[in-house]
C-alpha cells in the first residue's frame, strides 16, 4: 500500500519553510475500511483510541 501525504507551506518570521501534513477525515469506503482495521488492531484494548463505531458506507 503507497501513502501519500499533503502538505502546507508554512513561513514562519526568521525561520525556513516548515512543511507541516495536513489531516483530513477517513472516507469509509474500502481502503478505510482496511485503514480503520489497522488501526485497531494496533490499539486494541485502549478505550480512549481503539474505534468500535459502526460507520455507513461512505
Amino acid at each position: 500500500m503507497k501513502t501519500e501525504t499533503q502538505v502546507k507551506e508554512y513561513k514562519f518570521k526568521g525561520n525556513p519553510t516548515i512543511l507541516v501534513p495536513r489531516v483530513g477525515n477517513l472516507v469509509y469506503d474500502e481502503r478505510g475500511q482496511e485503514i480503520l482495521a489497522i488501526h485497531n488492531e494496533r490499539f486494541r484494548g485502549i478505550s480512549h483510541i481503539e474505534d468500535k463505531h459502526n460507520y455507513k458506507e461512505g
